[in-house]
């Protein structure tokens, strides 16, 4: 007979106040000002009661009652957790209660990913321009957190300089996010209603290190370090070229957004072609894996990722 695992992800949302269109720019909102403390506090403590105690109430019984062959697993989101904290500490007590049977996995985080997008900030009316210390503050975190850190931009680059520093500090995964992909300079340009503002967000659509050249040369300086090659990645071939010029893994997003919107199929669909794509192009180049794609030959055109 099959095992069955059930699995339980528990989740709340941050609910925030009602906005309207004409308040984007018109000023920075605290914490306070723009979630509805009120609003998450009345439902979380409705559902806490109705849900949440019960629940674990009920899989416990489940699990004494079947000694310990009733197994579950739970992934619980930060959010969650906050909440229970400020609003209903007897869930977390309720949670112990049943990781001590033994019979409770927790799916945890592989890796926690922090996002760098200084340029999206500097340009975006209210941002968050204050990035003082932000660097030391990252470090602790590396030197805390139980799982790997990993860093990203999100369309600027990050150059062999500030790559070097974060693998000093203990921070091996680094995702270039380079020039060549979304832009959030002409993303925040095309919702600005201010044209002053507007028109300084465009001068900056061309902002930023390509992909190429970041891999290549957070290579050169960070040997030792896994790095993620995203920000124009649109087909097997491109992740080939990534790969040969240093990467360790590619990521893409506005590539295969169309397909994601259309279906799960669809996706496994373009994935399955670019799979397919990077298969003919070590097969081309005579690499029979992809640590001997990474020796390959390259040719410098004006066409090509490798420029």
């Amino acid at each position: 007979m099959s095992s069955v695992c059930l699995y339980f992800e528990v989740h709340q949302p941050f609910r925030l106040n009602r906005f309207s269109v004409f308040n984007i720019g018109d000023k920075k909102y605290t914490p306070d000002e723009y979630f509805n403390g009120k609003l998450n506090k009345q439902i979380f403590e409705k559902v806490a009661k109705k849900c949440y105690l019960p629940t674990n109430n009920l899989l416990l019984n489940l699990i004494n009652k079947s000694d310990g062959k009733f197994r579950i697993s739970f992934s619980l989101t930060g959010t969650f957790m906050e909440y229970c904290e400020q609003f209903a500490p007897g869930i977390i007590d309720s949670f112990k209660e049943l990781f001590k049977t033994g019979a409770v996995d927790m799916i945890e985080a592989d890796a926690l990913y922090i996002h760098l997008n200084p340029l999206q900030e500097a340009v975006q009316p209210g941002g968050d321009t204050d990035w003082s210390g932000l660097f030391e503050k990252i470090a602790a975190i590396q030197r805390v957190l139980p799982v790997p850190l990993a860093v990203k931009e999100v369309g600027g680059g990050i150059s062999a300089a500030l790559a070097r520093r974060f693998v000093d500090a203990g921070i091996n995964i680094i995702d270039v996010a380079g020039a060549g992909g979304t832009n959030w300079a002409a993303v925040e340009a095309k919702r600005i209603q201010d044209p002053d503002r507007a028109m300084l967000a465009n001068t900056f659509v061309d902002w930023g290190i390509p992909t190429a050249q970041a891999i290549r040369e957070a290579h050169a300086a960070c040997p030792e370090a896994t790095l993620i090659a995203s920000g124009g990645i649109r087909s097997g071939i491109d992740v080939a070229k990534s790969i040969r010029l240093g990467a360790d893994l590619a990521g893409q997003a506005a590539g295969i957004l169309n397909e994601a919107n259309q279906s799960a199929e669809s996706l496994t669909s373009r994935l399955q072609i670019e799979i397919e794509q990077l298969r003919i192009v070590c097969f081309c180049t005579g690499s029979a894996n992809l640590e001997m794609l990474k020796t390959a030959p390259l040719r410098n055109t004006s066409a090509s990722l490798a420029d």
